[in-house]
């Protein structure tokens, strides 16, 4: 999913491959799934830093 400010958001489809195991493990997946966080695949920003334009982590 993109914003319109060029972020790519997780989503669920993303994590539909890994294990129970790596889900427990997988910091990420649980903020986005259990916590309802937005956060950007290309540069890791969340929620109020996707007001910014999109930057990727070098």
């Amino acid at each position: 999913m993109k914003t319109k400010n060029n972020h790519v958001l997780y989503t669920k489809e993303d994590f539909t491959n890994k294990s129970p195991e790596e889900m427990e493990s997988d910091t990420i997946a649980n903020l986005v799934l259990d916590g309802g966080l937005a956060i950007c695949k290309v540069c890791g920003e969340f929620e109020a830093g996707l007001d910014k334009e999109c930057k990727p982590k070098e």
